[in-house]
């Protein structure tokens, strides 16, 4: 038999497109909600900012990721004169835990530069558009996912010899494993804080050999550059998607 060919996945393609009411209001009161304003209410970072966010925020929920889900999510909220986030709601979704996700992710947001209109900060209601779509290219190489929006570090782990030498690693795999042909995996495994990789887990599997033979290749892994928060070192985890396909 040839060996199970295995591959790295993102774990989702993300569009994000920001929609506006198409009512003009003319509010008469601080309180009120404005949707059209001489200057918008801005991301700290811009655009590009905001995109890196959702990359880093925003996780493919494993129901519709099972069941191969694609599809927009339009969620409405409100920046605050403050910058903060408030009424996070879904007002047009998808399911399978797409709604929700869209939700917590934008819950999560950092504090935004808050509207101005006349003079005056305003409270502004924005539409954003959050498109999920599983990639086309099931050969595509991708980087790790961090595991926890919650872990902060001003450097991520890099594992030895960097990215190159982690695909090569990974590549060289061999599940040898009949029962798993044309098989989607997600795996979470933690970089401690000596490089070690620990507490590897099958996220999403076939619940045969293959999972254990995956696991045992993560335990293997020689140690990794930890994660760094100024100069200490940091646990940090990581979720890696793969694409298992047998000749």
């Amino acid at each position: 038999m040839t060996p199970n060919k295995l591959y790295l996945l993102p774990l989702f393609v993300l569009f994000a497109t920001h929609v506006f009411s198409q009512s003009d209001v003319d509010p008469t009161s601080d309180e009120d909600v404005y949707t059209v304003v001489q200057r918008s209410a801005q991301f700290q970072g811009g655009v590009q900012g905001f995109y890196t966010f959702l990359g880093e925020n925003l996780t493919y929920p494993e129901e519709a990721f099972q069941m191969g889900k694609e599809g927009s999510v339009y969620v409405q909220f409100i920046i605050e004169k403050d910058g903060s986030i408030s009424d996070v709601v879904a007002i047009r979704g998808i399911g399978a835990g797409c709604d929700e996700e869209a939700v917590r992710a934008l819950n999560q947001m950092p504090n935004w530069k808050p509207a101005l209109h006349e003079g005056k900060l305003v409270r502004q209601q924005m539409v954003q558009k959050i498109t999920f779509r599983m990639p086309e290219d099931l050969h595509a190489f991708a980087e790790p996912t961090p595991a926890s929006a919650k872990i902060i570090v001003d450097q991520k782990p890099v594992f030895s010899g960097g990215a190159e030498a982690y695909f090569d690693y990974l590549e060289n795999i061999e599940l040898k494993c009949k029962k798993c042909p044309n098989a989607r995996f997600i795996i979470q495994f933690f970089v401690e804080k000596n490089g070690a990789v620990r507490d590897v887990e099958i996220v999403q599997g076939k619940g045969t050999i293959c999972d254990e033979r995956l696991m045992q290749s993560f335990r293997d892994m020689p140690k990794w550059e930890p994660a760094r928060a100024g100069d200490k070192a940091k646990r940090y985890g990581f979720l890696q998607n793969f694409m298992v396909e047998c000749d």
